[in-house]
């Protein structure tokens, strides 16, 4: 590639950029073309050993999260016994806790098939205001042991629209976290849906 630039008196401040890209001769390509196709497998094939990988620790990771999940879902809902408030409010944190473990290693998945372009949506006509509700109630607790005002106003109605859930879900939440992570104590966060229309 070749670069002129021509600039004129200070008086008249003109300047002239050229550009002049020359295309090498194409036999000087062909000694480049096996070393550019060997580096991009080796490129390809580390991509796709990463992505193995973090699925494989991902999975191995949520299996027993879940059941450690149901374990505390069953609890909460007293069908082994009765618990007390104090307990309930910790299982309630405890499950809090788990269930952003778990929206992590989700997280991670995502990223991952991001990069190798594997990564897909599942689009369907839903109501906008339950994923703000779920939301709402999943980042509720945190927000209260932070002290944090943590209000919701949505519509009465349904709004329906296309999306997938569980991708605007993780968005909302990523959103929201940040808030109330970064909202000092006595602070306000809120989480506000209109329909316009």
């Amino acid at each position: 590639a070749i670069c002129a630039i021509q600039c004129g008196r200070p008086a008249t401040i003109l300047s002239l950029f050229f550009l002049m890209i020359r295309r090498p001769p194409r036999s000087t390509l062909f000694p480049y073309t096996p070393l550019f196709r060997s580096k991009y497998e080796e490129a390809r094939k580390l991509s796709q050993l990463k992505l193995d990988f973090v699925s494989t620790v991902s999975h191995e990771l949520r299996s027993p999260l879940a059941s450690v999940k149901e374990a505390m879902n069953l609890l909460l809902d007293k069908i082994p016994g009765k618990i007390n408030p104090d307990q309930e409010k910790f299982l309630s944190i405890s499950k809090n806790n788990v269930d952003r473990v778990l929206r992590l290693i989700n997280e991670l998945l995502d990223i991952s098939k991001l990069e190798a372009g594997k990564l897909g949506m599942k689009r369907n006509f839903q109501d906008i205001c339950v994923v703000a509700k779920h939301v709402y109630e999943t980042l509720r607790i945190e927000a209260d042991k932070k002290g944090i005002r943590f209000n919701m106003k949505i519509p009465d109605a349904k709004v329906n629209m296309w999306f997938d859930a569980d991708h605007i879900t993780r968005a909302l939440v990523n959103l929201a976290g940040n808030a109330i992570k970064f909202t000092e104590e006595n602070g306000i966060v809120s989480i506000k849906l209109e329909d316009l229309g």
